[in-house]
């Protein structure tokens, strides 16, 4: 992809390869096409989906040569960046995890990837991450 080699590169080597090991075939037989291998990468690059939606992509793309964003929005992939219902989801989560807060708040701050995968959770794996961390520093500092 233009501008984000390294983003390209490691998709290949990790996502594409990935697959490949699964169905069993070679390096050689990576058969997908470079145009929506390329539009994945740059939605997840950009935020327009999480990675993990981007496997998800990359496998229907692999698997039954779809388009990738006409697949994300059919299947409700496109990631959450409004941030009203993000903070909305952090706020729930926070009410709903008192105990774990108040251990934040007395410094154990590796609490924080617990409330984090809960916003993720139920925002069902759609938030921006880098939103909803934001969001958490905002609300827990």
């Amino acid at each position: 992809v233009n501008g984000l080699p390294k983003d390209t590169a490691n998709w290949i080597l990790g996502e594409c390869m990935s697959i490949l090991r699964q169905k069993k075939l070679s390096a050689d037989e990576l058969d997908i096409d470079a145009e929506k291998l390329g539009t994945i990468v740059k939605m997840v690059a950009d935020g327009k989906i999480v990675r993990n939606a981007g496997k998800r992509v990359l496998s229907a793309v692999f698997n039954e040569n779809v388009d990738p964003v006409e697949y994300c929005s059919a299947n409700g992939l496109d990631s959450q960046s409004d941030t009203g219902e993000i903070e909305a989801a952090v706020k729930k989560v926070l009410d709903a995890n008192e105990a774990t807060v108040t251990k934040y708040k007395n410094g154990e701050t590796k609490v924080r990837n617990a409330l984090f995968g809960q916003v993720m959770k139920e925002l069902k794996g759609k938030g921006d991450p880098a939103l909803i961390q934001s969001i958490l520093s905002k609300l827990l500092d």
